[in-house]
């Protein structure tokens, strides 16, 4: 093993080399889901059941890193899933902006009051990080926020239910308000989750608090059958940062999901030093953390895309990047899990190149623009869609 890594090491930083054909167009040949074969039986199930009766909801969970923190590739995922099989609600949101970081394009939040934003990445110690990955804790006292949502291609994110993951939170402390003359009946459901169910629909919600609080994460659903998607996006995440955060796989089983998403494994790319074993260790450390926790539901792998690391203006290849999809790939058929290899769909070895060439990817050869995001969320449709079309 040592050797093997050895070997691998001295690969990272070859040039990064285009592929033939097209691969910012993606390789249609490869664009589906391997893995073990009965890995989305039940995801497949429910949506069968979703089909045959609209009034009921399926909730998809995403999980992933700054990929997916600005929600355009799971954003584009969610609205193709919600045109074809209904829209349930925007599902989990995070106040980002109040805790200074970068919020997605479908909902914008503000503050009253001091809060101080903690996330896993870099509290990796901390236990009292929740169900988004990162949370708030109020400084001062009567704190608060807001949150808005916004059209997304055409799809309402109004809504008529507000889930609230708080410890510490409750309607005896906590004050909702929405759209004038709405009234709001608040129940406490669960150790973690408060409840507010609104008289009507509303796309806006204040909530106070007259004490103390911690602030995990918001669900947004308006009552109607559909798919509710979960997008969790913690810049700089990696599956051991969500390994330590003990309150986020305990709040994990009351998003209900169907279906797990699971796409991490670039900043494991992009670390120091990387250790193939430790790697392996903290995956299922990770999946089998979550399986106790959601043990019916499907489990989609995805692998990190291409990257490069840009030298004296010069992008080379990250060789760690493929050893961390070959990782996942047989991690994936030896654990029942299902895998989409976006590393492969994207073109291999040099297709970040590429797609900065064509405005798929920005300067950084890591990230990609919203039109580049976009596209893989339509690419993991598609691959999803053709996938259900085989199944009995």
């Amino acid at each position: 093993m040592k050797q093997f890594s050895v070997y691998i090491l001295c690969l990272l930083f070859s040039g990064c080399q285009a592929q033939t054909g097209n691969p910012a167009a993606g390789r249609a040949s490869g664009n589906v889901i391997s893995g073990s074969d009965s890995a989305l039986v039940h995801f497949f199930a429910a949506l069968d059941a979703l089909k045959l009766d609209p009034s009921r909801t399926l909730s998809i969970v995403h999980i992933g890193d700054s990929h997916l923190q600005a929600d355009y590739f799971s954003g584009m995922l969610r609205v193709l899933l919600q045109e074809k099989f209904g829209n349930a609600g925007r599902g989990l949101v995070f106040p980002y902006t109040v805790a200074r970081t970068n919020e997605p394009a479908s909902y914008s939040s503000a503050s009253s009051g001091e809060w101080r934003g903690v996330r896993s990445v870099i509290n990796p110690d901390s236990a009292a990080i929740g169900i988004s990955g990162i949370s708030l804790f109020s400084i001062s006292p009567q704190a608060g926020f807001s949150i808005r949502t916004k059209p997304q291609n055409n799809m309402s994110y109004a809504f008529k239910r507000v889930t609230l993951f708080s410890q510490a939170a409750n309607p005896g402390n906590t004050l909702l308000f929405a759209d004038r003359g709405m009234t709001v009946n608040a129940q406490k459901s669960s150790a973690c989750v408060s409840v507010y169910d609104l008289s009507d629909t509303s796309s806006r919600v204040t909530i106070r608090f007259s004490a103390g609080v911690d602030v995990h994460g918001l669900v947004l659903s308006n009552g109607r059958g559909g798919i509710l998607y979960h997008t969790i996006g913690v810049n700089g995440a990696t599956f051991q940062s969500y390994n330590s955060a003990n309150l986020f796989l305990q709040q994990l089983p009351e998003l209900n999901p169907d279906l797990l998403i699971v796409s991490l494994g670039t900043n494991e790319s992009y670390a120091g030093k990387f250790d193939v074993d430790g790697f392996e260790v903290q995956l299922g450390v990770f999946i089998e953390a979550v399986r106790k926790q959601c043990p019916s539901s499907s489990i989609l792998l995805t692998t990190p895309a291409d990257n490069c690391r840009v030298k004296k203006g010069k992008p080379l290849s990250n060789a760690r990047v493929p050893l961390i999809r070959n990782l996942l790939k047989s991690y994936a058929s030896r654990h029942a899990c299902a895998l989409w290899d976006l590393y492969e769909v994207m073109g291999g070895r040099g297709a970040m190149a590429q797609w900065k060439k064509q405005g798929l990817a920005t300067a950084d050869y890591v990230h990609f623009t919203r039109k580049g995001y976009e596209r893989q969320g339509r690419l993991l449709f598609e691959a999803l869609m053709n996938s259900s079309v085989q199944k009995p």
